[in-house]
């Protein structure tokens, strides 16, 4: 998986190669690890969000390639896109970054490189709805909207949950409601 979505989205140097290729590789694992242990897993940017970072770091303007990368990915039963004004995230990102040890700071990507990929995520989000793909809108620009953004994402996955339910059963009631054979 990391490999054909390095080869479908190259990273400009070698260093940047290895680096994707190892968190792919890592996110996939626990990706397939963690789906098959558990009916609710939250990933925090998950495969959808690797595919908006290759992107923007090899600089790809080929929305084809960018879908195709989108198409190869694992689906995520439920894809939530979290908003917050410009200068919210600037604050965001400068606050980030005091935190960070000198070390975390080489591998972040400096704030000029983070706000852009504010265009790559909307490209990527047209290119989802393009493909059928539901994004669950949520905001994060104070408690109160976090609050209610929270609430329907909860919606959401519970109304999720029973919908799975429901359609594992149906094949239960089929059967025990069909005549014996012989």
């Amino acid at each position: 998986l990391a490999v054909h979505l390095i080869k479908l989205l190259p990273p400009t140097n070698l260093f940047a190669s290895l680096r994707n290729s190892q968190y792919l590789s890592r996110l996939s694992h626990s990706w397939y690890e963690k789906s098959s242990a558990a009916s609710v897993v939250l990933f925090d940017q998950g495969f959808v969000q690797a595919v908006c970072s290759l992107a923007l770091r090899t600089g790809v303007a080929n929305d084809t390639r960018i879908a195709n990368a989108l198409d190869y990915a694992p689906k995520s039963d439920l894809l939530i896109r979290l908003d917050a004004p410009l200068e919210i995230l600037k604050v965001r990102l400068h606050d980030r970054r005091g935190l960070q040890s000198t070390v975390e700071q080489l591998f972040e990507l400096d704030l000029k490189t983070s706000l852009a990929s504010i265009y790559m995520i909307d490209r990527v989000h047209a290119l989802l709805l393009q493909r059928g793909r539901y994004v669950l809108t949520a905001s994060s620009v104070d408690h109160h909207s976090l609050g209610e953004s929270l609430d329907a994402i909860e919606k959401e996955v519970v109304w999720k949950l029973q919908s799975r339910a429901q359609q594992s059963s149906e094949p239960t009631r089929a059967r025990s409601a069909a005549p014996p054979h012989g």
